[in-house]
């Protein structure tokens, strides 16, 4: 239920000379006007260190000292955080985690519950940093966090708050999946116990001390919050997230969840409303962004401030020390489900650059790191310690395991499993060439990996080589069992000063296109039924080298521009002189595809370059293809079921690419006019227009494999005839 706070004029809040007003559209239960207690409980969650600017790559958050004022202003505040706090970028690492809890302590935070990169530094650090957080004021909790020996709790099960004269109770789950996403080593002592039962025995316990208003603080995963409030009889007032990074609000069963997204972009305040018997009338949730604290230049408070700069002053002349040079930037993009590539789905160049380096400087065979673990971008131009810190910020060291090509087999096979979603796990290596595919079934997908001239035999557990990675997957991090199971070599030095020793020393200090690219080390083949057509298209020379992988992937229009510049010109036995015609590309082959009739825009002046390709669009430009090159195909009438679905500016074109055997469905007697059309689809129907014009070799088919699952094309816009859009 949408509400609206009466506007709230943070100025007065925070004793400051200027109009600030905070507009609060919460999610919730209704706060009944003049109740006589509001309290307003400020939460953040997931600041990975990002609490005060020390760098390029620790800008952006709205600053600790500020998080300071904006409590000590607001009337009622407690100041709670939900995890992934104390571990992250080097103002937090340069001591393990003292630096963040002093300036949370500094700050005012009354309750913290550890997320699973607070284990980084180890179980013991983590107790270490309890205790002296306590003695500030800050209670670091988890109720579901036991030692395995003792049976005894790790942390403090809940934590009492009292404001205004009400009792506000909190407890902390932390998440099971604790032992894979931080080493597992850090872990070893701990049990992560059930979440129902703990929820229920922490409020129990709350509710038998008297708390009024009971709040859970769960680094746990949105939808397991979810189906925990459903297995609760006797529920919270409101839960506050971590660990997926969620910003917003929703009310789930009655139940309020609210989260401030991360890296302390945001500040949440969930407020609760009572009357003076302490009878709970309302909840309600909204964030202060970043953009807010800006645009009113509110100022930190002047104590945080101080200590704040004063670490940073440490932490800068630590950092600060320029150890290499960059000519390239290198992307640590994560990729998205939606079909974008990054180092959590995809061979990238920043992954290569790492495993490489690990390889090279812990003299193994091959390398192996999971994507996950790459955090920030390189840039181009000079690198500090601090810029190659935060690439490789929890500490990690390498680790040389021995594994026989079985091993090998088994740890990529997991590493791919969760294609084509993006997934932490993801590997990045070095010193093999691992091909897979796609479309065979998860754990079966890996066709082969070579290193050097040998091909690995899969059942070999006999011959042994040196395999390096991070002492997080090398103790089964991210689910990596079969690296885990490995016979341990030695240990060698911190990922960040190794990757520092690799560019100086083996890359003469500068890093450069040649020594950090995309190879083709991971080599998607296409699926079974392309498989033939792939090769022979390849054979033939009308694949650019650029689309010779990734197979599965969706088709964007630059590609498919490409791919009929390729045959235009091998056909012709000429080179097409490409004309500028849009705005937003200067792509030759767009140009040249342009120059030749095959595109022509939106009309407005754009192609879409990037934009997925529709089956429509490419039928299309097949016909005009086949007209550029002076055989037009011939003129029937699409057949397909959903013909009433084609765009009128392509119905003519479906027809044509049908009755030339090019393109035929995909299944079911429908065309799916507006859905994507994968790289080795595009490159077979080439090869039979190709085939079609020479009259080389016999007719091909497409198949129902496009029923795959492929992102939709995003520009499916309805533009006049004469405007197609392709």
């Amino acid at each position: 239920m949408k509400l609206r706070f009466t506007k709230r004029t943070l100025a007065l809040l925070l004793s400051l000379a200027m109009v600030f007003s905070l507009f609060i559209g919460t999610t919730g239960t209704a706060l009944a006007a003049g109740d006589p207690i509001m309290i307003n409980i400020l939460h953040t969650n997931d600041v990975h260190g990002r609490v005060y600017e020390v760098d390029s790559n620790n800008t952006g958050m709205i600053g600790i000292d500020k998080v300071a004022a904006l409590k000590k202003a607001t009337p009622n505040a407690i100041l709670v955080d939900v995890g992934d706090a104390i571990h992250g970028l080097p103002i937090v690492l340069t001591n393990q985690g003292l630096n963040a809890v002093k300036l949370m302590v500094a700050a005012g935070y009354d309750v913290m519950t550890p997320g699973n990169h607070d284990f980084n530094y180890g179980s013991d650090r983590l107790a270490e940093l309890a205790e002296v957080a306590l003695e500030g004021g800050l209670s670091i909790i988890s109720s579901n966090t036991f030692v395995k020996e003792s049976d005894e709790n790790f942390l403090p099960l809940t934590s009492i708050v009292e404001v205004g004269g009400v009792k506000v109770g909190f407890f902390g789950l932390t998440t099971l999946d604790t032992p894979i996403l931080t080493n597992p080593v850090n872990v070893d002592t701990l049990e992560f116990r059930e979440l129902k039962a703990s929820a229920e025995a922490a409020i129990a316990a709350l509710r038998e001390e008297g708390a009024d208003v009971v709040i859970a603080l769960a680094h746990v995963g949105n939808d397991d919050v979810k189906a925990l409030i459903g297995e609760l009889t006797d529920r919270p007032d409101a839960f506050i997230l971590g660990h997926d990074h969620f910003l917003g609000d929703e009310v789930v069963d009655g139940v309020l969840i609210a989260g401030a997204g991360q890296y302390q972009e945001n500040v949440g305040m969930v407020t609760v409303g009572l009357t003076a018997d302490k009878t709970i009338t309302g909840v309600a949730a909204d964030v202060v962004s970043k953009e807010v604290f800006a645009e009113f230049e509110i100022e930190g408070d002047a104590d945080v401030k101080a200590l704040a700069d004063e670490i940073k002053a440490e932490v800068v002349e630590i950092y600060s020390e320029v150890v290499a040079k960059s000519e390239v930037t290198l992307s640590s993009a994560r990729g998205t489900n939606d079909g974008a590539l990054g180092v959590r789905n995809s061979e990238q160049a920043l992954g290569n650059l790492v495993a490489d380096a690990m390889r090279v400087i812990g003299e193994a065979d091959v390398a192996v790191t999971n994507g996950g673990g790459l955090r920030a971008d390189i840039k181009v131009g000079d690198l500090t310690r601090g810029d190659i810190n935060s690439v490789l910020p929890f500490g990690n060291y390498i680790t040389i395991k021995e594994a026989t090509p079985k091993d090998i087999y088994d740890i990529m096979e997991h590493g791919l499993q969760m294609l084509p979603n993006v997934d932490g796990r993801f590997p990045q290596i070095s010193g093999m060439i691992v091909e897979f595919c796609m479309s065979s079934p998860e754990l079966e997908r890996v066709l082969s990996i070579r290193i050097g001239d040998t091909v690995l035999d899969p059942d070999d557990d006999e011959t042994v080589y040196k395999l390096a990675t991070n002492d997080f997957t090398a103790n089964g991090g991210d689910g990596y069992a079969a690296v885990g199971r490995l016979t341990t070599v030695t240990e060698l030095a911190a990922l960040d000063d190794m990757l520092i020793e690799y560019i100086v020393e083996n890359l003469e200090g500068t890093i450069t296109e040649d020594d950090a690219r995309i190879d083709g080390r991971l080599t998607e083949n296409p699926t079974g039924w392309a498989a033939g057509y792939v090769s022979l298209a390849i054979e033939a020379g009308l694949v650019p080298a650029g689309l010779q992988s990734r197979y599965s992937q969706a088709t964007t229009r630059a590609e498919f521009a490409a791919l009929a510049v390729t045959l235009y010109e091998l056909l012709t036995q000429s080179v097409i002189e490409a004309i500028e015609s849009f705005d937003d590309t200067d792509d030759i082959n767009v140009g040249k595809a342009a120059a030749i009739g095959v595109v022509l825009g939106y009309g407005d002046g754009t192609f879409g370059p990037d934009d997925k390709l529709t089956r429509e669009q490419a039928a299309l430009m097949l016909a005009r293809l086949a007209n550029a090159l002076e055989n037009a195909l011939p003129e029937e009438d699409a057949t397909f079921a959903d013909n009433d679905s084609v765009a009128s500016w392509a119905i003519e074109a479906v027809g044509q690419v049908q009755a030339a055997g090019i393109m035929e469905g995909v299944g079911d007697n429908t065309f799916d006019p507006q859905g994507p059309y994968q790289r080795q689809q595009s490159i077979t129907t080439i090869l039979r227009l190709f085939d079609y014009l020479t009259g080389a070799g016999d007719e091909t088919e497409e198949t129902a494999e496009t029923e795959e699952e492929v992102p939709e094309d995003g520009a499916e816009e309805e533009v006049p005839e004469e405007e197609e859009a392709a």
